[in-house]
């Protein structure tokens, strides 16, 4: 038994993990780009 639920455990880590390579794909960068613009740069 615990092999199969951490079997489960490890499939939804990594389906999760694939819907936000997705959600970045969909939108390259904008995120990103947003909040690397909310921090305060020093030139």
């Amino acid at each position: 038994m615990e092999g199969i639920r951490e079997g489960a455990f490890f499939r939804l880590l990594l389906s999760s993990i694939a819907v936000l390579f997705l959600l970045l794909a969909m939108n390259p960068g904008r995120n990103f780009r947003s909040a690397a613009a909310k921090l305060p740069v020093e030139e």
